[in-house]
């Protein structure tokens, strides 16, 4: 029988503090980008000089809002009352505000990963040419071996996942960098500055915010992060410089030699890599965007065991969820229901999900941001007060 209490001794464990700064920018980075895949849509919905402008200007009144909050919150609150929004929306609001927070979290954050092994399969297929079709039963049973392993490395501690984030980020942006230094010569500067009157902006700011959002995410880490107060705003700012950066030069130089922008669909970036580098670089491209699913999914399943873990600390969950692997001190139980549930939303249809995801997600972000509003309003210094 599942214990619904929580441990009042502690004899769960602390989770183990093994994020560094550059680790921890590399899991933002996952959580928030992973890099310039999927950007075709945004610049076919608009114009390369909107998608250019909007780049540069967007993330500093989006990203940095919502990255100074979890740099904050995360500093402040100490981690053994848990962590992230659950906790945050609870300093605020109360119990129930933060159960209903950290319940659609853990959903839209679940729905959002059984996207990924899927995508994975798919850039795959695509990377073999063409020559092996996988069946349901087949995708799903190599689905599952992937969660299994993701799994297994979120299970072993942060500091393999810090590690290999670091190594997946350098491996999804390396074709990127290698295609900037070869279109160098075929760039074409008038058409960055190419726009129309007709702009889609409701796909235009929907891909916007879709693409710098989920920094509130990574304050699931904080019991994990080494002095979390000095090291979490230096991982926010390098990481929306990295997002911007990451995001702008792609985009200046694919627009830069392909007028035909207007046409673009996602999967255009592989197309231009093969019509710049040839078969290689194409393949590269298809490499990174596999490697950057992997990346992402194993962000978020540590962030959303983590959640998990945080809500049942505060009796919002089973007590079960709340126990800490022996050797590794991650919440292992957490981590296997994460995977079962993905496991199982892998057989079901993703666009309506999604969609109900998008919505949830802005409904609990206008939350921390109320959160945070309230706690500094009620009384700053009895926020302070909290890590005494």
């Amino acid at each position: 029988m599942i214990d619904f209490t929580v441990n009042e001794d502690k004899s769960y464990g602390n989770p183990k503090r093994t994020l560094t700064t550059t680790s921890l920018i590399a899991v933002t980075y996952f959580c928030t980008a992973g890099g310039a895949y999927g950007l075709e849509t945004l610049v076919a919905a608009s114009s390369p000089l909107h998608s250019l402008i909007a780049i540069l200007i967007f993330p500093w009144f989006w990203s940095l809002p919502l990255a100074l909050v979890t740099a904050e919150l995360s500093g402040i609150i100490p981690s053994e009352e848990g962590v992230g929004t659950v906790v945050w929306i609870e300093h605020a609001f109360g119990s129930f505000a933060s159960f209903q927070a950290g319940y659609w979290s853990c959903v839209c954050n679940m729905l959002d990963k059984a996207l990924y092994p899927v995508l994975f399969l798919d850039y795959i297929e695509i990377l073999f040419g063409g020559t092996i079709k996988l069946n349901f039963i087949t995708r799903w049973c190599l689905a599952l071996i992937l969660i299994v392993i993701v799994a297994a490395t979120n299970i072993r501690g942060m500091d393999v996942v810090g590690r290999l984030s670091t190594i997946f980020c350098i491996i999804s942006l390396a074709p990127f960098v290698i295609f900037c230094i070869i279109a160098i010569p075929s760039i074409d500067p008038s058409i960055w500055f190419e726009s129309r009157n007709e702009i889609d902006w409701s796909l235009f700011i929907s891909a916007l915010i879709w693409n710098t959002s989920g920094w509130d995410s990574v304050g699931s880490l904080a019991a994990e992060t080494i002095n979390p107060q000095q090291t979490y705003p230096r991982a926010m700012f390098y990481c929306l410089f990295l997002v911007i950066l990451t995001y702008f030069l792609p985009i200046l130089f694919t627009v830069g030699v392909d007028p035909h922008w207007d046409r673009w669909t996602d999967g255009d970036f592989e197309k231009l890599a093969l019509q710049i580098g040839g078969t290689p670089l194409m393949l590269f491209f298809m490499l990174g965007a596999a490697v950057c699913c992997i990346g992402i999914f194993n962000v978020l399943l540590s962030t959303t065991s983590r959640l998990m873990y945080s809500m049942a600390k505060l009796e919002m969950l089973p007590s079960i969820f709340a126990r800490l692997h022996p050797r590794w001190g991650t919440p292992k139980f957490a981590i296997i229901f994460c995977s079962i549930i993905i496991s199982i939303l892998l057989t079901l249809p993703f666009r309506q999900l999604l969609e109900i995801s998008v919505i949830a997600n802005a409904v609990i972000t206008a939350a921390i941001f109320l959160a945070f509003l309230v706690l500094r309003l009620r009384n700053y210094k009895g926020i302070t007060t909290l890590t005494n």
